[in-house]
Formats: C-alpha cells, structure tokens, sequence
C-alpha cells in the first residue's frame, strides 16, 4: 500500500468516528422529546371608517413595510411568551416565540413552539390576545385583523435533523484534521526508525577505505610523480624497492 493511500485511508477512519461521535453527541443535545408548533397570521390594515382618500394614503404607507415590521417585533417581544408560560404553569423555555414580517405583503407570521401541542396552542392564542392589543394601540389608524391560525397538531423534527446534521459534520471535520495529524506522525516516525534486517535503506554517501589515506594515493604522470605519491615519499627518505 502505498504512502498516499494509507494517509487517505487513515483520515477516511478518523473521519467516521468523528462524525459517528459528532452526531451521538448531537443526539445526547437535543434529547427525545418533540417540538410542536402552532402559527398565526395577521394582517395589518388601515381602519376601516377612514376617508376613502386617507385609506389610499394609509395604504400607501403599508407598502413601504416599515408599519409592519414594527408590528413584527411588537408581536415578538420576548415578554408575551414568557407571561404565557408562567399563566400556563410550564417553565419559561417551554414557550418560543418567534414573529416575522412576510415580504410585500401586509401579514405577520407569529409562531409558538413548545413539547406538547396544548402548551403551543392555549400560547398561541394568549399572545395573540396580548400583542395584538399592544399593536394596535401602537400603530393606529392601522388596526389588526387575523388572517389564519393553523393549530400544532404535528411534530416539527426538522431542528432536531439539522441540529443532527450539523453535528456530524462537524464531527467529520475535526476527525479529519485529526488523521491528517496522525498520519504525519505516523510518517515521521516511520522515517525515523532503522530498516529491518535485509531491506534496503536510505543510500549515504559512498564507503571510503578507512586505511587508505591521501598520501597512499598514487599519482600517475607522465613527467613524474606529484608530491604524494607513495614512491616519491618512499624515495626521498632513502628507501629503494627491494630489487628481484
């Protein structure tokens, strides 16, 4: 197997476990219990004794959206889902509330999530008593007319799915990295250690014969001999080859 191959499959290991324990984790977050969900929605619109020419006028200003996003955060206000859950008994983050103006329109989406679909409902309903109020003290002439209501009869798992989701490739990511890591060490270790008996290692620099020094070096030339041949040195301290 090759180097290449090995980091890939390291990684691709680390990479499961990771989003394996990415999305167990996510599970052990978001617990079992359902969400539901019931919404709301209104409509903002000019009173209805305005002159026919002030209602044109009005209607006018509607369409800029600014009347209804302020009737948005009006209706998302914080405080009408915590007064709902303390009437209901149940604690604070069983009611969410959440409000969002619908683009170029005049509606309001208003929306109540909780663990069972009487809390969602008998919320839903308190709030929309509450803000409406409210709203319409604030944003005269304009009045508040609601347009539906669809009841929380169904779980809503798709926050649970994403939140699930998310997690595992989050997970994934960070094994990744992780092999990659390991991987290198691996690597780096691998190079570090002697080869096994018989297996060809790094190549160095070639063998030199440790009892072959320069001055043993002998010099061929046709004019003589170079200083560190052998028989010149030989020569000059008065030793003559032994003659046959």
């Amino acid at each position: 197997m090759t180097t290449q191959r090995r980091r890939g499959r390291i990684v691709a290991v680390a990479a499961l476990i990771g989003a394996l324990a990415g999305a167990g984790a996510g599970a052990a977050l978001t617990g079992d219990s359902a969400r539901y969900e019931s919404t709301a929605t209104v409509a903002i619109v000019p009173a209805s004794d305005l002159a026919e020419d002030l209602a044109a006028d009005f209607w006018q200003v509607l369409s800029e959206e600014q009347v209804v996003r302020t009737a948005a955060t009006i209706y998302g206000n914080g405080q009408w889902a915590a007064d709902a859950a303390r009437a209901l008994g149940v604690p604070g983050s069983e009611v969410e509330l959440s409000a969002t103006a619908l683009v170029d329109t005049t509606l309001v989406e208003v929306s109540v999530q909780s663990g069972s679909t009487g809390t969602a409902d008998a919320a839903l309903a308190m709030i929309l008593g509450s803000a409406g109020t409210s709203a319409t003290e604030i944003l005269q002439p304009f009045v508040i007319s609601q347009a539906s209501v669809q009841p929380a009869a169904t779980a809503r798992p798709g926050a649970t799915m994403q939140l699930l989701g998310a997690s595992a490739v989050a997970g994934a990511l960070v094994g990744a990295g992780a092999g990659l890591v390991l991987a290198g060490i691996r690597r780096r270790d691998r190079d570090g250690v002697d080869p096994a008996p018989g297996s060809p290692g790094p190549r160095g620099p070639e063998p030199v014969n440790p009892g072959l020094e320069v001055a043993d070096v002998e010099y061929a030339h046709p004019e003589g001999t170079y200083p560190g041949d052998p028989i010149a040195g030989r020569h000059a301290a008065g030793t003559a080859p032994a003659s046959g």
